[in-house]
C-alpha cells in the first residue's frame, strides 16, 4: 500500500468518519504517499530491537515530513526481537522527540514496558516522557495546522 490506494484509503476514511460527526479524528496507517500527512499518521512499520533500526528511525522520520506526512514516528525500543535496557532507555529518549511515539513489540518479545526493564530504564523513560509532554500541545497545534 505504499502507493496512491494508500492515500485513497485514507482519504475515504476520513471523509466518512468527519461526516459521522466524529472530531479530531486519529488515523494510523502503515501506507505512505505523498500528502498522506493531511489525513493519517504513520509508522515505520515493524522494526526490529537493534541499534540500526534505532539510528534508522531518525532519517525516516525526516524523509517523511518532506513528502508531506508531519506525523511519524516508530516503534521505540523495537518490534521484533529482545530489546536490552540500555537500547530501550536511549531509544526512549530519542521518541521524546518524534511526533509519533509508542513502546510496541511482538507478543514473543520480552516485555519493554520501562518498569518491566529496570530502575535505569524507568528513570530515563520518566525523563523523557516529561519532555514530550511538554512538547505535545505545540505538535498538536502544528499537526491541526497541517492537516486543514
Amino acid at each position: 500500500w505504499h502507493n496512491i490506494n494508500g492515500l485513497a484509503e485514507n482519504m475515504v476514511t476520513r471523509k466518512v468518519l468527519d461526516n459521522l460527526g466524529y472530531e479530531d479524528v486519529f488515523l494510523l496507517s502503515r501506507a505512505n504517499y505523498p500528502g498522506l500527512g493531511k489525513y493519517s499518521a504513520i509508522w515505520s512499520g515493524d522494526n526490529a530491537a537493534n541499534y540500526e533500526f534505532m539510528q534508522l528511525s531518525i532519517p525516516h522520520a525526516f524523509s517523511y515530513n518532506i513528502y508531506g506526512i508531519p506525523f511519524t514516528g516508530s516503534d521505540i525500543c523495537g518490534f521484533a526481537w529482545n530489546t536490552t535496557e540500555q537500547l530501550c532507555a536511549r531509544w526512549m529518549q530519542l521518541g521524546a522527540f518524534f511526533p509519533f511515539s509508542r513502546n510496541h513489540n511482538a507478543i514473543d518479545a520480552i516485555d519493554q514496558e520501562p518498569y518491566a526493564l529496570g530502575e535505569d530504564v524507568l528513570i530515563t523513560s520518566r525523563v523523557s516522557l516529561k519532555a514530550r509532554y511538554s512538547l505535545l500541545k505545540w505538535y498538536y497545534s502544528c499537526l491541526l495546522y497541517t492537516s486543514d
